[in-house]
């Protein structure tokens, strides 16, 4: 069967040994009891098989607390399927533990970062010593020989100093990843860290210009508006392809993720509002009714797609952008108004 996916995000848990308030995770209320069941571990990797999925990621929570992780990474290798993982890195403190995801199968992953220094992030975090044992976890996975790159949220709490993240990683990963604080569904509160777009847009430029001195690679991976970009800026973007204004996996439904219960979400922010599932009578479901359910145009997933796939303002439209941009992360407009964000040069 031709693949009609790209890649697939695995929730194995929703325990987590940070506290960021920002995270969707953090607003699971039950959280703790929240495990991926054992059981349904090898009808998920050759349900995934059958899909003809090449990429998984495994994430959480921190799915590092996953209690059979290795075991179920050796799965995935043998159904040669690549696997990621996403990971504070604190776990990897342990050398034997990162000795152990390397010869489990794990290639790649990617490790969090949301502040430059002990001070700032274990604020953030909420955790005394996080920031030091994911220092550590970061050279313990390179000593390995994991290809790590690094990921960090862009928030109000650490807008300012982007750069001294460039300084302190960009000399020990392959690359650095960036994200737009997103919406947070399931808590409101959770949502008081976000920036508008636009700021995040202006951090982004500014923490590019700074990374090209230092001749780190870097990446914006949150879809944004294209029109929120200075134009010299976006011409240079598009070029290297460090931005992306495509429909988000909300719309082209090209990427999924399984949560740890089997429910089949359209992103990570949309735990509790699931779109199917995959477990059923003790069993996970067929390839061939994972397809059926999918694709139905009178089933959810489908019509979930149709109606996120909109522009988010009547200003969108190839007079006024002359891009290839659908407005970014629809979940931008459940918390900005297209006014507070969309530029229009013409008005």
């Amino acid at each position: 069967m031709k693949s009609k996916f790209n890649t697939v995000w695995l929730v194995l848990t929703y325990n987590c040994n940070n506290q960021c308030n920002w995270c969707y995770a953090n607003s699971n209320n039950l959280r703790e009891k929240q495990v991926f069941p054992e059981q349904y571990e090898e009808g998920t990797v050759h349900l995934l098989e059958s899909l003809d999925i090449k990429r998984a990621i495994m994430i959480g929570g921190e799915p590092t607390l996953y209690p059979n992780l290795f075991a179920f990474l050796k799965r995935f290798e043998t159904a040669e399927i690549d696997m990621g993982l996403v990971s504070n890195g604190r776990r990897l403190k342990d050398y034997g533990f990162a000795r152990e995801l390397k010869d489990s199968g794990l290639k790649a992953m990617s490790i969090s970062f949301s502040g430059y220094c002990s001070q700032v992030q274990d604020e953030l975090t909420g955790i005394p010593g996080s920031f030091d044992e994911a220092m550590a976890g970061l050279e313990n996975a390179l000593s390995v020989g994991l290809k790590v790159s690094s990921n960090t949220v862009i928030t109000k709490n650490n807008v300012g100093e982007l750069e001294k993240m460039v300084d302190l990683l960009g000399n020990k990963v392959r690359s650095m990843t960036w994200n737009f604080c997103g919406v947070c569904l399931s808590e409101e509160a959770n949502n008081q860290s976000m920036l508008n777009p636009r700021e995040t847009a202006q951090a982004f430029q500014r923490v590019y210009d700074y990374s090209k001195k230092k001749k780190v690679k870097i990446k914006l991976v949150t879809p944004m508006p294209f029109c929120i970009f200075d134009k010299t800026y976006l011409e240079q973007f598009k070029k290297e392809g460090i931005i992306s204004g495509s429909p988000c996996q909300l719309s082209h439904g090209k990427n999924f993720v399984i949560d740890y219960n089997g429910d089949i979400l359209p992103c990570t922010h949309f735990n509790g509002f699931p779109m199917m599932n995959l477990f059923e009578n003790g069993k996970v479901i067929t390839s061939d009714t994972f397809i059926e359910r999918y694709f139905n145009p009178s089933g959810i997933p489908f019509q979930f797609r149709e109606k996120i796939s909109r522009f988010p303002s009547e200003q969108c439209n190839d007079d006024f952008c002359q891009e290839p941009c659908t407005g970014g992360c629809p979940l931008i407009w459940k918390a900005f108004k297209p006014e507070e964000v969309i530029i229009n040069d013409e008005k």
